[in-house]
């Protein structure tokens, strides 16, 4: 066959025609895996069929993951309905919401007259190492609690408590994590638990584990090369000493492509990278031994 000007064997054409098919199966596959990835994510609404008209909704979204501090930062969108507000916007009554959040505010009061803006809050994450990576897993507790003054009979100021309609929205992978579950653990008037459980995404497991694969093939190859010239007596080449040497400071450079790696000493590091380091450089003593060891004339 004849293509461009240039003649192709059949075997050459089944190698294209295959390589061409094992890509467009990788595509589906992979694309396949990222709408599996995005369906996962729990938007959830917790409350579909609340009784009293008169609520709050709370619609939580995750804008950012500090795994390092292990901090959750979660943007809260506040809504008033029945008697709270006319319009949704302007409330008809004041309101303070108590959270647990770790910094800043974690009371925040809207004021009759006011709009009730949108607001931030930070929680802890806990019961994960991140030191694990790529397969840390680690929760999150979220603690909502909505009252306004009221004057009772006496004339008496007493805290009511306020029913929450809550809604989750952690469609977003934040710092190569995901929200695996969100669970309402705590319910009971105007007070709300959350429970939220989080994984590190699944393109950033497949990409540390092909560079963990990655780690191993180069240093079998080295380790390869090694054996050749210590055990075959192969021919010692100075250009073998300069390929070790650069895979040697290449390593780290290779370890810091993973996504959102911590520092050294992970779960990764132990299971690839400090084998590749460690046979790289024996590798390398061995064939400046195995050099100045052979007598004869100079290798060039």
């Amino acid at each position: 066959m004849e293509l461009l000007g240039k003649k192709f064997t059949f075997k050459e054409i089944l190698i294209l025609i295959s390589g061409a098919v094992i890509c467009v199966v990788l595509f589906i596959v992979l694309m396949g895996v990222f709408r599996k990835e995005i369906t996962k994510e729990p938007f959830v609404n917790f409350d579909q069929n609340e009784a009293d008209s008169n609520h709050i909704e709370l619609v939580l979204q995750i804008t950012n993951i500090d795994p390092v501090k292990g901090d959750v930062q979660i943007r809260i969108h506040p809504e008033a309905e029945g008697d709270l507000s006319k319009d949704s916007v302007t409330l008809d009554k004041d309101i303070t919401i108590y959270t647990n959040s770790n910094s800043g505010k974690n009371e925040f009061v809207f004021k009759k007259g006011s709009p009730l803006n949108p607001f931030e809050i930070t929680v802890d994450m806990y019961d994960g190492f991140l030191m694990e990576y790529p397969y840390d897993k680690h929760k999150a507790f979220i603690s909502l609690y909505v009252v306004t003054p009221e004057k009772d009979s006496t004339g008496a100021v007493e805290m009511k408590e306020i029913p929450i309609v809550k809604e989750t929205n952690f469609m977003a992978s934040i710092q190569g994590y995901r929200v695996t579950t969100a669970t309402e653990i705590e319910s009971s008037g105007g007070y709300t638990g959350l429970e939220l459980f989080l994984e590190r995404t699944s393109a950033v497991k497949m990409f540390s584990q092909f560079i963990m694969i990655l780690f191993w093939l180069i240093t079998i190859s080295v380790f390869l090369v090694v054996f050749s010239i210590v055990v075959r007596k192969r021919k010692v080449e100075y250009s073998m000493f300069a390929f070790l040497s650069a895979m040697l400071f290449a390593m780290p450079a290779l370890r810091s492509v993973q996504p959102f790696v911590p520092t050294i000493g992970c779960l990764s590091d132990y299971a690839a990278f400090f084998w590749a380091e460690g046979v790289i450089a024996a590798s390398l003593l061995v064939m400046v031994f195995t050099w100045l060891k052979r007598t004869g004339p100079k290798q060039g």
